[in-house]
């Protein structure tokens, strides 16, 4: 009996070194498994906040505020909305222009659907 007591304390401390190795085992495992997902996690976050950062420089470059303060003006229609080509413009319509500074009201007193923003010069010509 005494022999039955002892193999199966010895069992009993053997499953337990079994055990706490497989649970320090698994514990390492987790920690490595944590750190990669981690490294992933902090990845794609740097990696999207990259991609908003680019689109707020395309925002901000291409932002009408900044367009104004290179010389050039909104046109408005008289609902305020931003004149966007000629074919929304009639003769006599009202219109706001606004620069980075200041704004101005007009009326329309004649609109060419054909010219060119630019005209060509002689040597431009074919």
């Amino acid at each position: 009996m005494a022999e039955a007591k002892a193999r199966a304390s010895l069992a009993e401390e053997r499953m337990g070194a079994i055990l706490r190795q497989r649970l320090r085992s698994g514990q390492s495992r987790a920690a490595l498994a944590e750190q990669r997902i981690g490294g992933a996690v902090r990845a794609l976050v740097r990696d999207k906040r990259a991609g908003w950062e680019r689109l707020a420089a395309s925002l901000h470059g291409n932002s009408p505020l900044n367009v104004l303060k290179k010389g050039f003006a909104v046109v408005w229609d008289g609902a305020r909305h931003p004149v966007v080509g000629i074919k929304v413009v009639q003769v006599d319509d009202p219109v706001i222009v606004s620069f980075y500074k200041g704004e101005f009201s007009a009326r329309v007193t004649g609109v060419d659907r054909e010219k060119p923003a630019v005209e060509e010069t002689e040597k431009e010509k074919p």
